[in-house]
């Protein structure tokens, strides 16, 4: 006992010298593990003789620090543009629910073929007053039919509504855009068979339409109408509307202009 004692002594000192001191951060503590960090594990290990345990000291190195990592902000933030976590919802309007399918036929539509020739009595082609009378008819077949047709089908039945030099004029659009879409060709066709007449000179010719011997109040009606479609924004537009109205009751119900004065 007495000899043993004095390695004992002499040996926990020199583990002692050789551990590491743990990190300590300003004031003289460590940021995370202070207990764990301060020294060694102490180790109780019993001898074979029976003589009394001596004492293992064993260092355990203190815990790593992690590397800071600056927060990235843009993460941190709901993305732009999020996936739909849902079933992409149908389009509103009437055609919403009906199921995609059916055959469309050109004998469907109560429309008359687009040729792009000037009308009658008329100053233009007539091509925005044909592609709005096309997206109304358009959806009643569909309604009737009970199934939304796909773009490619509504394209088809647009091209087949198209007579002479319109339908050639479109034919040839399609061969050099394969994926043209309906809303494409209308403004192409558009463009295309619009007056070259300015503004100005369409408001003129609207103003000074006058009502036929042998035509009706709503014939009148329909060719104002068609006039003022080749205007910018067409009817959808209030002044264009007014501009109708007025010249309507004035040459058709001339009594009535007096009091209707203020759409002028």
């Amino acid at each position: 006992m007495s000899r043993r004692s004095p390695r004992l002594s002499a040996a926990a000192p020199r583990r002692a010298a050789g551990a590491q001191p743990p990190a300590v951060a300003h004031g003289g503590r460590s940021p995370r593990t202070p207990r764990r960090a301060a020294g060694a594990h102490a180790t109780a290990v019993a001898p074979d003789d029976g003589t009394a345990p001596s004492v293992s000291h064993r260092h355990v190195e203190p815990d790593a620090e992690p590397t800071p990592v600056e927060p990235d902000v843009a993460d941190l933030s709901d993305p732009p543009h999020a996936a739909p976590t849902g079933p992409s919802p149908l389009p509103a309007g009437p055609l919403a629910g009906l199921p995609f399918g059916g055959k469309p036929k050109r004998k469907d539509l109560p429309i008359a073929s687009f040729s792009g020739r000037t009308q009658p009595h008329g100053f233009d082609s007539g091509v925005h007053a044909f592609r709005k009378r096309f997206l109304k008819e358009l959806v009643t077949v569909q309604l009737l039919d009970g199934h939304r047709f796909t773009e490619q089908q509504c394209l088809a039945l647009f091209i087949l509504c198209l007579d002479g030099d319109a339908s050639v004029y479109m034919n040839n659009v399609q061969l050099r855009q394969p994926d043209l879409t309906l809303d494409q060709a209308g403004a192409l066709l558009g463009n295309r068979f619009s007056s070259m007449l300015p503004t100005s000179t369409i408001l003129d010719i609207i103003r000074a339409s006058t009502k036929g011997a042998t035509e009706t109040y709503q014939q009148f009606a329909a060719r104002l109408l068609g006039m003022a479609e080749a205007l910018p924004g067409g009817t959808e537009v209030e002044t264009n509307a007014s501009v109708v109205l007025e010249t309507f009751v004035e040459k058709a119900y001339w009594r009535f202009s007096a009091q209707l004065g203020g759409f002028s």
